[in-house]
C-alpha cells in the first residue's frame, strides 16, 4: 500500500465523520525485524523523510504505523511498533488470527498531547 492509495482511501470514507471521538485512521503493516531498515530505506525513498521505526522489537515480527490521517496533528504515531503495549498487541493479535475487527483495552494514545484514554480498534485487510 502507498500513501496516495491509503490517503484516498481516508478520503473516500467518511470514517472520522463517522466516528467523532476518533482522531485518525492509521495503516499499520507487519514487518520482520530483519527486514526493517530496508522497509525504513523504502519509505524515506518514497518521500518519508525522517521516517524511523520506534523500539523495534528485535527476533519477532513487528506491527508499524505506516500511515495517518489527518497526519497533523497525528504524525506522532508514525513508526510506532504496535506489539510493544501488550493491549495494542492482544488486540492487533485477535483481529489477525479471527479475520474479525477488535478493540483494544484501554490505552495512552501516542499521538494525543491531553493524556486522556483511548483504544484502538483494529481492522485486518490481507490483501
Amino acid at each position: 500500500v502507498y500513501y496516495q492509495e491509503f490517503k484516498a482511501f481516508v478520503a473516500s470514507r467518511p470514517l472520522l465523520i463517522e466516528f467523532p471521538g476518533a482522531l485518525g485512521v492509521v495503516y499499520i503493516e507487519r514487518v520482520s525485524y530483519e527486514a526493517v531498515p530496508q522497509w525504513e530505506a523504502e519509505l524515506r525513498a518514497q518521500g518519508a523523510l525522517g521516517f524511523g521505526v520506534r523500539n523495534p522489537r528485535a527476533g519477532e515480527e513487528n506491527w508499524i504505523a505506516k500511515f495517518i490521517e489527518p497526519e497533523v496533528p497525528n504524525k506522532a504515531a508514525l513508526g510506532f511498533e504496535v506489539g510493544h503495549d501488550p493491549a495494542r498487541r492482544e488486540a492487533m493479535q485477535r483481529a489477525m488470527h479471527s479475520g474479525a475487527p477488535a478493540i483494544s483495552a484501554r490505552v495512552q494514545l501516542v499521538q494525543d498531547q491531553r493524556n486522556l484514554p483511548g483504544f484502538v480498534y483494529f481492522l485486518p485487510v490481507y490483501r
